[in-house]
């Protein structure tokens, strides 16, 4: 006899009304995303603005789960990209992906998926879980952003790690 689990619910999953729901979740999480690129501030040794975003992220996608944290990030990606003014300083536009820092809206995408799902299996419901899945989220989002710097500014492999350290950076520029 099998015994059918019902999966785990997620803090947005406790909103009532499905389509409406997610359609407000996703709108709610790029908005968040976009509000907390606001929070920005220049660094002298890294090009990389320090910035709220990374925060936004750890928040958000476990709360949103894994598709409606993946569709508001796609969402706040695509936005940014058609001008709305919600990257870093109020940039917004094609011109992003030339900056060093796009990595890090890419590293955002796969870290709220991946929080998500985690959220999905009941990480974020004991505080040690908790403390991994958001390591496990930052890791992925550095995981990102230094690659794309690496590629982007040809440091070596010291300097790559300087100017990505969570000290230095946490934003998109």
């Amino acid at each position: 006899m099998a015994i059918s689990a019902r999966p785990r619910l997620v803090l947005a999953d406790l909103i009532p009304g499905d389509r409406v729901r997610d359609t407000l979740v996703v709108l709610g999480y790029a908005g968040l995303l976009g509000r907390a690129a606001q929070l920005s501030a220049r660094l002298p040794f890294t090009p990389i603005p320090a910035t709220g975003q990374t925060f936004a992220v750890l928040l958000g996608g476990p709360a949103a789960g894994t598709r409606r944290g993946a569709a508001g990030m796609v969402l706040f990606m695509v936005a940014g990209m058609i001008r709305v003014p919600w990257f870093a300083g109020g940039l917004g536009g094609f011109s992003i992906l030339a900056s060093p820092g796009v990595g890090y809206i890419v590293g955002f995408s796969f870290a709220a998926a991946v929080l998500g799902m985690l959220a999905r299996r009941g990480f974020e419901r004991h505080p040690l879980p908790l403390i991994l899945a958001l390591v496990a989220g930052n890791a992925v989002v550095y995981a990102f952003s230094a690659t794309w710097l690496a590629l982007r500014l040809h440091p070596d492999r010291a300097q790559a790690l300087a100017l990505e350290s969570p000290r230095s950076c946490s934003g998109t520029p």
